[in-house]
């Protein structure tokens, strides 16, 4: 899940992966139009750390969207500055 959250300026996000494999991490608005990504690329087993800047976007309410070989988990995150 992404941390701090409410986030301000970045937002921190810890995840495992299970299996090698093809994954894809988005930042989509409320109403669902895709704002930043991180993919799709390879990822590798294990434990892995990743910082999204939110120098460019303004306040308000956030998902974000894993995909890992075809499992998906959404967590919705705050902005405020």
């Amino acid at each position: 899940p992404p941390f701090p959250n409410p986030f301000n300026s970045y937002v921190n996000i810890k995840y495992n992966i299970y299996e090698d494999g093809y994954g894809l991490i988005t930042l989509s608005n409320i109403l669902g139009q895709e704002i930043k990504n991180i993919g799709p690329r390879w990822f590798n087993k294990g434990v892995h750390r990743t910082t999204l800047s939110a120098d460019d976007l303004s306040t308000g309410i956030y998902i974000l969207n894993f995909s890992f070989e075809g499992i998906s988990n959404h967590y919705k995150t705050i902005l405020l500055k």
